[in-house]
């Protein structure tokens, strides 16, 4: 039998009822709020990682990455970056003091260090040093090289006429093609030194020199980096219409010149004229009273002689002038305008 109506209510009484809230409660409690900018900021902030930290292995210190160089320190090492900027930087400034410029290695395998290697992790001062005696090196190793004298080119190149110069081999062989010449007929050649011949090839070298400096055709060095052009016997821009020896003889007396504009400078500001003779006198310390080798005794602040002083006194704009009460040690006790020592 079906329970009857009364029955269903009295069960439904006695059950709990939830309790009753707005709509607008329940659909916040259903949904809950979007998060706000701040609230994404703080979530973002609390999983950010932490700095990732290596550890030198030349300082032995546990650094951050930025403390590491980017790159290694040339293309052919394969190892990881192990040393950091200020070790690998110390590096090669104490190697340079040990080593020459073209043994200069990596801190961590023996890959030698180009040009753009040091520059990328040396200092600029060891940079410049390194960069110098590289150049000179070149030089030095490079049959006929030479360098461009233009301040802004950093450019090179071999130079024929230097390479010609530079091979004395040639000589030595001619020479023993003909004592050869001269056994064979039974003439007994003068024996030479080595250095004897070495002074012989110089000799006709400065005289093929000097044919190139005061003949029409010049010896000129051209760079082929910025077009350039040098006088390469005597190791100076190109002057064109000039020989040589006109040209050093125009450059000295231009120095000569400039010297003597810079020492006339000199004495016009620190030398005073003697009022006697003339001559441009300098004092180095002292007091005020001068003496010329013409045997003129002076003040140098008025240039007024002392004969003059005891007469009539100093010059008005002088401070040992009457009216100043200066006492000046050299003048006479009754010279004008002198104080009286109390």
């Amino acid at each position: 039998m079906a329970p009857s109506a009364a029955t269903r209510n009295h069960a439904q009484a006695a059950q709990p009822q939830p309790l009753r809230r707005s709509a607008r409660f329940q659909t916040a409690a259903a949904t809950p709020d979007p998060l706000k900018p701040d609230d994404e900021f703080r979530v973002l902030k609390t999983t950010k990682r932490k700095p990732e930290r290596y550890d030198c292995t030349t300082c032995d210190r546990n650094l951050s990455a930025s403390a590491f160089p980017k790159y290694l320190p040339t293309d052919k090492c394969k190892h990881l970056i192990n040393t950091c900027k200020a070790c690998t930087k110390q590096y090669i400034a104490v190697m340079m003091d040990s080593v020459t410029y073209d043994k200069l290695a990596c801190p961590e395998c023996p890959e030698l260090l180009t040009n753009a290697d040091v520059k990328h992790h040396a200092a600029k001062d060891v940079y410049k040093r390194y960069d110098e005696l590289e150049r000179r090196g070149i030089s030095e190793k490079v049959p006929g090289w030479r360098w461009c004298l233009n301040p802004k080119c950093r450019g090179g190149q071999v130079h024929e006429s230097l390479l010609k110069q530079e091979d004395p081999p040639k000589q030595e062989n001619a020479t023993a093609g003909a004592e050869k010449d001269m056994k064979a007929t039974g003439k007994e050649p003068q024996t030479r030194t080595r250095s004897k011949a070495k002074k012989i090839v110089r000799f006709f070298v400065d005289l093929a020199s000097a044919n190139l400096v005061d003949g029409k055709d010049q010896d000129i060095f051209t760079c082929n980096t910025c077009g350039h052009r040098a006088c390469v016997p005597c190791d100076r821009p190109f002057h064109d219409g000039e020989t040589c020896a006109q040209y050093k003889a125009r450059l000295g007396q231009a120095e000569k010149e400039k010297n003597s504009e810079k020492s006339q400078k000199t004495i016009e500001k620190y030398c005073k004229p003697c009022p006697k003779c003339g001559k441009k006198i300098e004092k180095n310390g002292g007091c005020d009273a001068m003496f010329c080798p013409c045997g003129e005794r002076f003040c140098w602040l008025c240039l007024i002689p002392y004969t003059t002083i005891n007469a009539t006194g100093h010059a008005k704009d002088c401070r040992y002038a009457a009216g100043n009460n200066r006492f000046d040690p050299h003048a006479g006790p009754a010279a004008p305008g002198q104080p009286a020592l109390w």
